[in-house]
């Protein structure tokens, strides 16, 4: 790389890492420490991170013009439409209140415990196959599935390990998966050169991913309901 347009800092190359240092902190402080759940807390975390190592740039008016074209590019510019689109699609299962759907619907169907967290753990699934973005699929799910699962019986730290689990085994088979892109761009074959074929892998993964999904639902039957508290029949599972 030409070192004039080597983006440069006092305090040398470190001080890049500043900007998800300080969003790893701050965002674990607004999540853990103020139980706040939300898109939106992304917002002050970023921009605090930003700014700061502003005052670190050597070349300030450098640093905000990388700052745009990483914005720029094709694949950052895939998540934040995502984002959109997921925060637009989270919004309205809250406003819908889906979730007190979906407590009608355990209670009818009689779910309680393992039945409605299996069916959270695929319902969160499906989220992450058509979103792609597990981070962004995590979002919607928890809006929708686990305070209703808490309230059905579900563990609440079991409730909460099954849609994660459901987002990454959704992930695991989406062909839209930013993971499985990545892995496309990194795979190469040695004698051609060319990128590893999409079908042919996903093929190959998608056998494994499922044998884990199927003893992810048999540990979810031996222990979900176990410590949940069932709001509605009043009972301790």
């Amino acid at each position: 790389m030409d070192k004039t347009k080597r983006l440069e800092f006092y305090g040398g190359p470190i001080v890049g890492l500043l900007p998800i240092a300080i969003f790893i902190v701050a965002i674990g402080y607004i999540t853990l420490g103020l139980k706040f759940y939300s898109v939106s807390s992304f917002a002050i975390p970023t921009l605090a991170g930003l700014m700061v190592t502003y005052f670190l740039a050597k070349n300030r008016q450098q640093y905000w013009q990388t700052a745009i074209n990483g914005l720029a590019n094709k694949g950052i510019a895939k998540l934040i439409f995502v984002f959109l689109i997921i925060g637009i699609f989270t919004r309205l299962l809250v406003v819908g209140k889906t979730g007190q759907g979906f407590v009608w619907l355990g209670t009818t169907l009689g779910l309680h415990g393992a039945s409605f967290a299996i069916l959270a753990f695929l319902g969160t699934a499906i989220f992450s196959l058509g979103s792609g973005v597990p981070f962004a699929a995590l979002f919607a799910a928890t809006t929708v599935f686990y305070v209703p699962g808490v309230m059905l019986g579900v563990n609440p730290a079991i409730m909460a390990g099954t849609i994660v689990g459901g987002v990454f085994f959704g992930d695991g088979i989406s062909p839209n998966s930013q993971l499985t892109t990545a892995v496309l761009q990194m795979e190469t074959d040695s004698k051609t050169g060319k990128s590893a074929d999409l079908v042919k892998m996903l093929r190959q993964q998608v056998g494994w991913v499922c044998s884990v999904a199927a003893v992810t639902i048999v540990f979810l039957i031996l222990f979900a309901g176990k410590g949940g508290t069932d709001s509605i029949s009043g009972g301790v599972k």
